[in-house]
């Protein structure tokens, strides 16, 4: 299946060289049928939120003086995207960054709005895999835009307690929604880790009694996955460096402090990845280990085998050759003789 996307990916690559810069070609598999839009408005007195059927009745809300969040799920439909990029001036290296889910996660300042990509990373557990979903957000003035493949319940939660009122997002603006919004996404990578390090010891448990050729390909698929979480993981200690900066245009001074925790646990978790990728080289080393095992239990067996038929061999062939002056052919007790003589070497085995 991987190598599957990968020649997908490769073919879209291939038909996206050909076009100018700024052209909006998804490249990415389409997690969803129809893209949806969605819109919460709020301040510190209102909380509206709304799914539109249409982007006429989107584009009817441009004129809302309250902040405004607008998640747009679905990245494969290049009129939506075009239109919202309209609505709100976006560049179009932007627009293709957004429809492009094969790039790294990246941060970018425009003139009007602040860019961010990153990765939204969850588990199957009935597959053992760790699946990747990107979402763009696209900080302004007054509105903050988010760009995802496909819904998730990651913001059930938070979006729950804008609604009641509580927190401090509807007093202290988009740019520390925006926070909260990235530390969930950072915080669940913290579970994948988890979920990685169980993997990890059940492996390193299994390859010290049953080193098999399935366990050989569960350790190198977890060994993939565990490359790949760090290349969507790495970019960002560079690029969250970008809130480190005391002030900046597009986050408060109130803010970047938050980011600044945030950046932080970026750092804890490629620390925790490495540490991984070290244990699963320890458990690959045990694989081997239990391999060599097994082979030198094999050689013991086929030593003993030889030890017995190796002398029997030598005797049935001196006394196979049908010489004719062979003495011992003329003996009374030849046979029994022989018989005894295999019958102790059994025994001393």
């Amino acid at each position: 299946m991987f190598g599957l996307f990968k020649l997908v990916y490769m073919a879209l690559q291939s038909e996206k060289a050909g076009l100018p810069p700024g052209s909006l070609l998804h490249i990415g598999e389409q997690k969803v049928k129809n893209a949806e839009i969605q819109q919460i408005s709020f301040s510190k007195d209102t909380f509206e939120r709304k799914a539109f059927n249409s982007l006429e009745e989107f584009q009817d809300t441009s004129g809302s003086t309250d902040l405004r969040w607008v998640n747009i799920t679905g990245l494969h439909d290049a009129n939506v995207i075009s239109v919202v990029g309209d609505m709100f001036d976006l560049h179009p290296l932007l627009l293709e960054d957004v429809v492009d889910t094969s790039i790294r996660p990246k941060i970018e300042e425009y003139e009007n709005c602040l860019f961010m990509m990153v990765k939204v990373l969850s588990v199957d557990d009935s597959k053992k895999l760790i699946s990747v979903d990107q979402i763009s957000f696209v900080l302004g003035k007054d509105w903050l835009i988010t760009f995802i493949e496909k819904p998730n319940s990651l913001y059930d939660g938070l979006i729950k307690r804008m609604k009641t009122g509580k927190g401090k997002i509807s007093e202290k603006g988009l740019d520390y929604l925006l926070f909260r919004l990235t530390d969930i996404i950072i915080d669940h990578y913290f579970f994948v880790i988890e979920h990685v390090n169980d993997l990890v010891l059940n492996l390193e448990e299994r390859a010290i009694d049953n080193s098999t050729p399935e366990l050989r390909e569960e350790i190198l698929l977890l060994k993939k996955q565990l490359i790949n979480f760090n290349k969507m993981v790495f970019p960002l200690r560079e690029k969250f460096s970008y809130f480190s900066k005391d002030s900046n245009e597009f986050i408060s001074n109130y803010s970047v402090r938050y980011f600044k925790d945030v950046h932080e646990n970026v750092r804890q978790i490629i620390d925790s990845i490495s540490a991984e990728r070290e244990m699963l080289t320890n458990v690959m080393d045990l694989y081997q280990v239990g391999v060599s095992n097994k082979m030198n239990q094999v050689m013991q067996f086929l030593t003993i085998v030889s030890t017995i038929f190796i002398p029997l061999t030598f005797i049935a062939g001196i006394y196979g050759m049908n010489f004719t002056n062979m003495r011992e052919l003329e003996w009374p007790y030849g046979y029994t003789m022989t018989l005894g003589a295999v019958s102790y070497t059994h025994l001393r085995a």
